[in-house]
């Protein structure tokens, strides 16, 4: 979260690294464990836009697989503005999920 602070002019972003458990045994876990957040550079400069940068996407990627982890999540700010998650926000995590649904 103190990423999300570090700025009120432009929107950040972070993948969250860690694993999925809480599922019955031999069942596929449904919640979500946090063990890291990977901050990632912003590849559209205008301030109320965020999009992952490829290859800070892949550095996220490596990091998880170096701590026996992967990625489960993400978040980004919406400063100044609603919390509410905007058209392209559900767009992408619609797109997360079409590759992994406990994403």
């Amino acid at each position: 979260m103190a990423q999300a602070l570090t700025t009120d002019r432009e929107e950040v972003l972070a993948l969250l690294l860690g694993d999925f458990g809480g599922g019955a045994e031999g069942e596929p876990g449904k919640v979500a464990r946090v063990w890291a957040i990977a901050p990632q550079r912003r590849a559209e400069r205008r301030e109320d836009r965020v999009e992952v940068d490829a290859p800070s996407l892949a550095d996220a990627a490596a990091r998880a697989e170096a701590l026996g982890c992967r990625v489960v999540g993400w978040f980004h700010s919406h400063p100044r503005i609603t919390v509410q998650p905007s058209w392209q926000d559900v767009a992408t995590q619609q797109l997360y999920q079409s590759m992994e649904p406990a994403f």
